[in-house]
């Protein structure tokens, strides 16, 4: 602000950056052990233990950013998927979202349990495999009945029903993928 002089510090060793300051004063500090002293401040951290704390960060965005490309990949094929099968395959289509929305509502609560108990990376990658699956659906209902201006959509043979049931499981899969 204007009016506030600043202040040079001649000594350069005591010249920490806000960032420097706050990583040993609390935020990579370790947890508190009960030894020490009584005013509850901890001992600064010394400097390979920050280089430490540092490079556990560095790694750990990495692989929040690794996770966040994988994701944005998998997004980008579901979107234009999802809005394509209602004009393609009409109230089936429709129903496929609400299955999808609708398990994705239930598995959302066991996402974190699954996340610490597998990974992120394997389930990103049985997210991967369980979308597959529903473009395989995707392709079979194409292949087996066509779409809603196909003569066969309006015929309840065996393929048809098959090929829907195949889709309905499809987006089930991906809706627990999501």
């Amino acid at each position: 602000p204007r009016g506030v002089p600043l202040i040079i510090d001649p000594d350069p060793e005591s010249a920490m950056s806000s960032d420097d300051e706050s990583e040993q004063q609390g935020l990579l500090s370790p947890p508190s052990t009960g030894q020490g002293s009584d005013d509850g401040s901890a001992a600064p951290l010394d400097d390979a233990t920050v280089a430490s704390l540092r490079q556990r960060r560095r790694a750990e965005v990495c692989a929040m950013a690794k996770l966040n490309v994988a994701i944005a990949m998998l997004n980008a094929g579901y979107w234009p998927t999802e809005m394509l099968k209602t004009p393609i395959f009409g109230a089936v289509g429709y129903n496929s979202s609400s299955l999808i929305y609708l398990v994705f509502g239930l598995f959302a609560f066991f996402t974190p349990w699954l996340v610490n108990r597998i990974g992120n990376k394997w389930t990103v990658a049985i997210g991967a495999v369980f979308y597959a699956v529903f473009l395989l659906a995707t392709e079979a209902l194409l292949y087996l009945v066509g779409t809603v201006d196909d003569p066969r959509w309006s015929v309840d043979s065996p393929a048809r029903l098959a090929g829907i049931a195949l889709y309905y499981f499809g987006s089930i899969l991906l809706g627990m993928a999501a």
